[in-house]
């Protein structure tokens, strides 16, 4: 799904959403800050999705092929009418897992200017960036755009390095994600109470990223790799986690939900779903374990995180959204952007290594912070809400 935003003046487009539902639910709370802003006929959406998902009404119309590349002949004659793109939530600039991802976004950017358009990069992440043509390309793309904003201190402050020359342009903002759910709605008061503590989990594949050329659901699809990298660590992962939510359902008597941040049927690269079902297979205590494994829309999203007591998560939008309903999270964090979001709401002791799962040593921690989100759920909770509510007051005017 991508957004393209029409004024009388101007038509702005948004990336597509790919079926990450974190990346959905971000380009889905930047769409309902600007949705008083414009009337129903100025908004042209590129989606594959339902329309009825969407915050505004809006016309639509499908993404181009090849992951958007080439452009369909509607989307040519609407790019020729317009003035900006918005490049929003998501898409990181990063080279980890393909070398292939930032030529893609010189690319594709060199068209937007080529069509006469502006191009503001919003509230998206970068890094990491190793090689010397990541490093060019997010160098070229800096110097394409006329404005970029970025969701946490250290994608600004690797971009800022990267292309000083250009700092003028930069500004920090936050995951638009935290501006997807309405106050007057949360799943906890649209629910009826629950007898018992309800912990949300979500997993993700890790350790499979190499950098290579051939980004690795490619490689996949075209079975150029046997086996999954990284798949023994994920295996003693999975592991330490199962003995730890058995001993918790044991000592509370929780009910676990997982939640998968990707839908049904996606690709085996990006699979939550079934990390998780491997995940409750591991367990004693199957019988204490939901997954979700339908599809989604946003608002049936916000309802499933407005009911959980807490959440642990690896996908750190799956936090996020906990967040927004001041339910206390764990994040399990394989990059910089987790521990900056939780410093920023004054929850980073409760941000982990996700490598630290591997080290037995270690293990006890996690197991501690679930005591401590369980044991101090209300308290908490209290700290959560206001922290988030104030890094919301504080970007409330920033895109």
């Amino acid at each position: 799904m991508k957004f393209m935003l029409r004024t009388r003046k101007k038509i702005f487009f948004l990336r597509p959403t790919e079926p990450n539902r974190g990346d959905m639910m971000s380009r889905y709370g930047l769409l309902k800050r600007i949705r008083n802003q414009y009337d129903a006929d100025q908004l042209v959406v590129l989606s594959t999705r339902d329309v009825s998902e969407l915050p505004v009404p809006a016309t639509v119309i499908k993404p181009g092929y090849l992951k958007d590349l080439i452009p369909r002949r509607e989307q040519i004659r609407l790019y020729s009418k317009g003035d900006e793109v918005w490049w929003a939530c998501g898409h990181d600039l990063q080279d980890d897992s393909s070398a292939l991802k930032l030529p893609f976004l010189v690319v594709k950017f060199l068209f937007y200017r080529l069509m006469g358009l502006q191009i503001k990069i919003m509230a998206q992440g970068a890094g990491p960036v190793k090689t010397y043509i990541g490093k060019w390309c997010v160098r070229t793309i800096i110097r394409i755009v006329t404005s970029a904003s970025f969701r946490d201190q250290e994608s600004l402050d690797l971009v800022s390095q990267l292309a000083s020359a250009h700092i003028e342009k930069f500004s920090l903002s936050v995951d638009q994600a935290l501006f997807a759910a309405d106050k007057s709605r949360s799943g906890a008061e649209e629910q009826e109470p629950q007898k018992r503590f309800c912990l949300g989990m979500n997993l993700r594949r890790w350790f499979h990223f190499d950098g290579h050329w051939m980004p690795y659901e490619y490689r996949t699809r075209f079975k150029l790799i046997k086996t999954v990298p990284g798949s023994e660590k994920m295996l003693v992962i999975l592991r330490q986690i199962a003995v730890i939510l058995d001993r918790k359902i044991d000592k509370y008597d929780i009910l676990l939900l997982f939640i998968p941040m990707y839908p049904p049927k996606t690709e085996p690269w990006e699979d939550d779903l079934a990390l998780l079902s491997k995940l409750k297979a591991l367990m004693r205590h199957k019988e204490k374990v939901a997954i979700i494994s339908s599809d989604m829309s946003p608002n049936d999203l916000l309802t499933i995180f407005g009911g959980l007591d807490a959440m642990i998560g690896v996908r750190l939008h799956s936090t996020i959204i906990a967040t927004l309903f001041g339910k206390p999270s764990i994040h399990l964090s394989y990059s910089p952007k987790g521990k900056s979001y939780f410093e920023r709401i004054k929850q980073e002791n409760f941000c982990i290594p996700f490598e630290s799962l591997l080290d037995e040593r270690q293990i006890g921690d996690f197991a501690d912070k679930i005591d401590e989100i369980v044991g101090k759920n209300a308290e908490l909770s209290i700290k959560v809400t206001k922290s988030v509510e104030l890094l919301k007051e504080k970007y409330a005017q920033v895109f």
